[in-house]
């Protein structure tokens, strides 16, 4: 029996949203057209210090610092894996690695995990959906199940075409889904930048940037910062041997990091042009504007170079909400405190689409910490996430996991039976400098963050 293409896009619709557990009820928003646009920026290795709403005095980020004036900015957030493949899983899924299961480049999104993520959900309810930039897990591109994809895998270069940067490019494909963009129904738009990863190649008319700047060194970037490494990690992923090509001597490290910094002011100049897209669209006051990054970037902190470890540099990240005035018109700027997480960007983007929140999703709504008369308190909320790390199938990686609590961090690396253990009270000791782990006056304390991580892992595999 032949089945037409419409009858099969409809049974395969219906059949997304009973797995997504979400059934008949998601259908009735199909013609709603009274929900927010949705814009979600993601950047590449973005440290959670890298522009000027975050603190950076020398950084220039001025479209993203008056977005930030004018939304939320979520100072505490982090991510459960550091890493781009993992981390961009969770993002999109709302699941911890040890869940969804995307554990390196070379895995795709399981079918399961990808139907129930925010994407088709929402293109489902009737959204027009757009994905732009690097996808980053595993060979698959989903390109079908976006109404416009302009995605690759890989890293991706500079310069995909003559003269052209990818950000430059990112921006006009990001530009042309808004201008066609229909407008009887809301869109969706995800735009992952390559930038600021390495290779560090900004645009060149942001090549005179920063020239007269220097960059300070972080306090924990040191003649000899591997002394407080634990012996396992100076060799994992050649980190040592990367600080020490990048990061030795002052001229190097000044102008790795100012070409860092130029690669975020492009970031930042492709958001300005966004906005002012919309503003001439007439629809900025109807979009829902996210911005954050797939991990932070060790950048010599503890004779260290990249990501991976459970260090703050590396697992915290920037994350900033602007709200639609049209839709929110008394949420009142502010810099929550709360820990968040890269888990809860597919919670809140379900719920400002007015959708029910799929049972899988191990993240939470960030809606009620903008929206609430009275938000939850930074305990209420969440005081603490197991952070994961896997072993690939590479010599040089170390497997991690830990805790991070609002007080205490734990972490755990581990190669075959040997393991390092780390104690670090960040309250009185924020550059995670003097590790407690050995101390028998914390005896009590590592027990305790031993067993919360133990039990959180167990708490993940079973929700």
């Amino acid at each position: 029996m032949k089945i037409s293409r419409r009858k099969f896009l409809i049974g395969t619709g219906a059949a997304t949203l009973a797995l997504a557990g979400l059934g008949p009820s998601i259908l009735r928003y199909r013609q709603r057209r009274s929900r927010p646009n949705i814009i979600l920026f993601i950047t590449d290795d973005m440290r959670y210090d890298a522009a000027g709403f975050l603190g950076n005095p020398i950084i220039k980020t001025p479209h993203l610092d008056q977005l930030a004036g004018e939304g939320f900015v979520f100072d505490n957030n982090f991510v459960t894996t550091s890493v781009c493949p993992v981390s961009r899983a969770s993002i999109l899924t709302g699941q911890y690695a040890l869940k969804h299961g995307v554990y390196d480049f070379d895995h795709n999104v399981r079918q399961d995990s990808f139907w129930r993520s925010y994407p088709p959900l929402l293109r489902q309810s009737g959204y027009h959906t757009g994905f732009i930039g690097k996808w980053g897990m595993g060979g698959y591109q989903p390109a079908h199940n976006f109404d416009e994809w302009y995605g690759f895998n890989g890293q991706g270069v500079y310069y995909p075409r003559k003269n052209l940067h990818m950000t430059d490019l990112q921006t006009w494909q990001a530009l042309r889904f808004i201008k066609n963009a229909p407008k009887n129904k809301p869109f969706l738009l995800v735009v992952c930048y390559k930038a600021p990863h390495t290779p560090l190649e900004p645009q060149p008319r942001f090549m005179n940037l920063y020239q007269h700047d220097r960059i300070p060194r972080a306090k924990t970037d040191r003649a000899w910062p591997s002394s407080v490494v634990p012996g396992i990690v100076n060799g994992s992923l050649d980190r040592q041997d990367y600080f020490h090509m990048g990061f030795n001597n002052e001229g190097k490290y000044q102008y790795h990091m100012k070409q860092y910094y130029r690669l975020i002011t492009g970031v930042d100049d492709s958001v300005g042009t966004i906005v002012n897209q919309l503003r001439q669209n007439k629809r900025f006051a109807d979009t829902n504007l996210l911005f954050t990054s797939d991990n932070g970037m060790l950048e010599g902190e503890h004779g260290l170079e990249g990501k991976w470890c459970m260090y703050e540099e590396s697992i915290r990240t920037p994350m900033l909400v602007r709200l639609a005035p049209n839709f929110y018109p008394s949420a009142k700027p502010s810099r929550p405190k709360a820990m968040t997480l890269n888990i809860d960007i597919s919670p809140t983007i379900v719920e400002m689409a007015a959708l029910p929140t799929p049972q899988h999703i191990q993240g939470q709504s960030l809606m009620p910490l903008m929206t609430s008369d009275t938000p939850p308190s930074v305990e209420a909320w969440r005081d603490g996430f197991y952070y994961e790390h896997p072993a690939w199938n590479r010599q040089n990686v170390i497997a991690c996991e830990g805790y991070r609590g609002l007080q205490w961090k734990y972490v755990r690396y581990m190669r075959g039976r040997a393991a390092d253990e780390c104690l670090f009270n960040l309250a009185d000791d924020p550059s995670e400098l003097n590790n407690l782990a050995w101390s028998p006056d914390y005896a009590n304390v590592l027990e305790y963050m031993r067993g919360i991580t133990e039990i959180q892992k167990k708490i993940i595999l079973v929700n």
